[in-house]
């Protein structure tokens, strides 16, 4: 189906503090599970999500280091840490024919990238180990 335009909301999110590093702005879901929508930038600039269905939403940005276009978890034997995750923080309420204007700073998010992600690059090791 096809809903006139007037039904959908929109973020607009200005991505400021990436300091010229590639990073993959994701749209999520409000409880962070599912990506909704989801941007590569290489620099500070503006992302538009638009035609989005009235809801709450938040997002996560990851750091791309090594510009492979997806979140890489790291390697603990060869000393490679996961790549960094900063997540929004907040939600993020769209209603119809609203536009959220959002000014995101980089630079002051704190890094979260979880204990989980670090957890399971420690059970691929184990599992590696235990194979041999």
């Amino acid at each position: 189906n096809i809903y006139p335009a007037d039904n959908y909301g929109s973020i607009l999110v200005d991505i400021k503090g990436t300091d010229g590093s590639q990073v993959i702005l994701e749209l999520l879901d409000k409880e962070g599970k599912n990506v909704i929508r989801e941007v590569i930038i290489k620099n500070d600039q503006p992302v538009a999500f638009t035609y989005l269905v009235p809801q709450e939403y938040t997002m996560k940005v990851s750091f791309d280091s090594n510009k492979n276009r997806k979140w890489d978890t790291g390697n603990f034997l060869k000393h490679i840490q996961a790549e960094k995750i900063l997540n929004y923080g907040q939600i993020v309420k769209v209603k119809a024919k609203w536009e959220n204007k959002i000014v995101w700073n980089l630079k002051e998010t704190k890094n979260t990238t979880s204990e989980k992600n670090r957890e399971l690059e420690m059970n691929k090791l184990k599992q590696k180990l235990e194979n041999k």
